[in-house]
Parts: C-alpha cells; sequence; structure tokens
C-alpha cells in the first residue's frame, strides 16, 4: 500500500505538470502570455540505517513526487506590429495597470485594448486601463503618480493630460510661462481647456438613493459633459442638475469644455456620490490640458466630446511592478492578468512609459507570447512516458497485493 499510495501521488504530480505543459502550448498564440514552469519535490526520505566505519548507509530517496509551486516566466515576448490604434506593448520592464468594476488594480503585460461605448481602453474582460486621468486617482497610500508639470513642448491644441491646478477652493486652468499661456506679470490671456476627472462606482456608491445633484459655475464659462452627454452651460451664475441618470457602475467621466476672457479663470464644481467626491478643492484629482489659445464658448461638437472622454494609448502609464513573477496570482480574469501578492508597504510608482527605469510604450504593437513550442512539445512527450510509466508500476504493485490476498485466503 505505501507503494500504491506513493505512485498516486506522483500520477496526480505528473498529471499537474501535462496540464502546464498543456496551458503553454496554448498559451503560445496569446497576447503577452507567460509561461509557467511546475516545480517538483519529493516526499519523506527513509533512513533505514545510518553508515559507519565499516558500512555504507541503508537509505530510500523519496519514493513519489510531489507538486510543489508554479513559476511565471516574465522574460519579454517578441513585439509584433498590429494595425489597431488601441493596442499597445511595453519594450522593457514595467506592466499596464486595469481596474475592475469594484475599483481593484491587478497588472498586465496583454496590451490589446479596444475602446468601449464611452471611449475608455478596455482588455477584452472589459477591464479599464490605468491612463494619466486614471492614475492621480488611484489611492496615493499604495500608488504614486508620476506625472510631470505641462512644458513648453507639451502645448498643443491639444496638449497631453495633466494634473489640475487649484486656488481657494477652484480649478485654475493650467499655465506655462513664457507662452501665450502665460498669466504673468498681471494680463490674463483668452485661453481654451478641458477638464476632466475620472472615477469609479462600486455597486454600493451606484446604488446610493435620490438624486446625485451636481453644481458647477465658471469665470468665465464651461460646458458640462457626463459619460458622453452634454448637460449644459455654466458661468458665474451656478447650475445645478441631476447627473444620476448619466451615471453607470464602474468607470466614469465627468469633464468640462471651459474657457476665459481676461482677467480671472476658474471652475467650480461639487458633488457627492456615495463615497466619491466630486470637488474643485481636490484640484490633483482632476486632469486639464490646453485645447486652444483663444476662448472658444462654443457648444462642445461631437468630435470635442469624444477628445474629452476618449483614453489616447499614448497616455498609458506603467507600474513598476516585481521583476520576477513569483509575486504575481492569476485572477478570475485569466492568466495573462495579475494580482499582485506582497506588494510593497510604500506606494508603487507609476510613470510614463520610458521614465525612471520603465519600458517605452509602442503604440500599434502587441508582446507575443514567450512560450516555446519547441521547449514544450519535448517536454509533453516526457510528460506522457512518465505517467505511462507510473502507470505500469502501478499495475505492478497492485498483481503484487492481489497475490498476497490470494495466498491469505
Amino acid at each position: 500500500m505505501p507503494t500504491e499510495t506513493a505512485t498516486i501521488q506522483s500520477l496526480k504530480a505528473v498529471d499537474a505538470w501535462i496540464d502546464v505543459i498543456n496551458a503553454n502550448i496554448n498559451g503560445g498564440v496569446r497576447t503577452a502570455y507567460k509561461a509557467s514552469r511546475l516545480k517538483f519535490g519529493g516526499s519523506d526520505a527513509t533512513v533505514g540505517q545510518s553508515g559507519t566505519l565499516r558500512t555504507t548507509p541503508l537509505q530510500f530517496p523519496e519514493p513519489s513526487l510531489v507538486a510543489v509551486d508554479t513559476v511565471l516566466d516574465m522574460s519579454q515576448g517578441a513585439i509584433v506590429g498590429s494595425t489597431e490604434d488601441t493596442h499597445a506593448a511595453i519594450s522593457g520592464r514595467g506592466y499596464f495597470m486595469v481596474i475592475d468594476p469594484q475599483g481593484k488594480v491587478l497588472l498586465t503585460r496583454d496590451g490589446e485594448f479596444h475602446r468601449d461605448d464611452l471611449g475608455h481602453l478596455v482588455n477584452s474582460a472589459g477591464l479599464v486601463a490605468v491612463d494619466r486621468t486614471v492614475a492621480i486617482n488611484l489611492d496615493p497610500t499604495r500608488y504614486q503618480a508620476n506625472v510631470p508639470a505641462l512644458t513648453v513642448a507639451d502645448i498643443g491644441p491639444p496638449s497631453p493630460w495633466y494634473p489640475g491646478t487649484g486656488y481657494g477652493g477652484q480649478l485654475f486652468f493650467p499655465y506655462v510661462a513664457g507662452t501665450p499661456y502665460d498669466e504673468a506679470p498681471l494680463g490674463y490671456t483668452n485661453v481654451g481647456i478641458q477638464i476632466r476627472r475620472t472615477f469609479f462606482l462600486n455597486s454600493a456608491d451606484y446604488a446610493t438613493p435620490g438624486p446625485v445633484n451636481l453644481t458647477w459655475s465658471s469665470d468665465d464659462g464651461a460646458h458640462l459633459v457626463v459619460n458622453g452627454t452634454y448637460i449644459g452651460l455654466a458661468t458665474f451664475a451656478a447650475q445645478t442638475v441631476d447627473i444620476k441618470p448619466y451615471l453607470r457602475p464602474g468607470a466614469n467621466v465627468v469633464a468640462f469644455k471651459a474657457f476665459e476672457g481676461p482677467l480671472f479663470e476658474s471652475v467650480n464644481v461639487n458633488c457627492t456620490i456615495g463615497s466619491v467626491v466630486l470637488s474643485s478643492a481636490q484640484p490633483a484629482l482632476w486632469a486639464s490640458r490646453l485645447t486652444a489659445g483663444f476662448p472658444d464658448s462654443a457648444v462642445p461638437t461631437a468630435a470635442e466630446i469624444q477628445q474629452m472622454i476618449y483614453t489616447d494609448p499614448a497616455d498609458l502609464m506603467v507600474a513598476n511592478g516585481p521583476s520576477t513573477g513569483s509575486d504575481l496570482q492569476f485572477t478570475r480574469y485569466g492568466s495573462t492578468v495579475w494580482q499582485w501578492n506582497n506588494q510593497p508597504t510604500t506606494p508603487v510608482p507609476i510613470d510614463m512609459p520610458g521614465r525612471n527605469g520603465t519600458g517605452n510604450l509602442l503604440t500599434k504593437s502587441l508582446e507575443s507570447s514567450n512560450a516555446s513550442m519547441t521547449q514544450s512539445v519535448p517536454e509533453l512527450s516526457l510528460a506522457q512516458k512518465l505517467f505511462s510509466a507510473l502507470t505500469k508500476v502501478l499495475q505492478i504493485s497492485q498483481t503484487n497485493t492481489d497475490a498476497v490476498l490470494n495466498l491469505v485466503r
């Protein structure tokens, strides 16, 4: 019986090995799939007799195999071109971040994104990719979004998205010294900007009873767009509207097309949705960008609304995640989307690609699987032969057991 038990245990381990090899073979055609390796261990070794000066020890190695753990091979796969402008790949270190409907941040190397009906970049499971506007809204105790300040080289129109600026509880327009967007010393320049807040509503926040009133005003004016729907214009006189009909569970976008003439320039906003607060008193959570060097007070066009809410692949952020796969765990979203176990207690840096040691972002590209068919097929053959041999051992053990039982009878 001990032999049969050990053999059955070995069969289970080899069967698990075959499963891993089959997964690697199938994963060879998947985007950014990382090959898994099964690590084996043994059962207890037995020492029947210790060695002496005259005799060697009588000892028996482990009679069975045990599947100990699996290891992810995080080496980079080949980068191949794509015809889709929503596809992206990281050449070098780092991970894309995606967020599930409850706001949990997960890691992936799979940049095969597409746009949902609101223009968010999402993966095949519908998880929203983290860009600049999302990164500045992540928990600052766990993530540090490193988005640099606006520079002359970034002047658009439009410029990239940048963290908002504020003063006295108001969202102020961004300015760059020495350009037409310069406020100094006293003259105020006419500008047009877009302001955006990307936030996530979990099921409890979305189910908050009653209306969800958003109040906003602006000097000189700001057009409000909620999840791609134009709501209206507010100027110095505040406007209030119930935006609940336009909200949804998961990712949401509240955006403004704002404009100003000479003198002051700001947007004021206040709204509470369960535990989520949308307030101009939190300027660092809002993203803004320059769109024109002149005030454009017209109702935003369909193209402008799309520009306000769409995610540009070039704005995707990269997390300096673990360098090995030992801390990555598969999730319900598949073997290419991982939960980061043992995440550091200090905030994890999130950077623009190519900065602070992160890899470069290649748009219209995808990372291939690193699973090797030339390695997996011989492994599978060896595993099948080992499984057959163990099956034969088990048959012989059962035959011997039957013979002993017949003698007893």
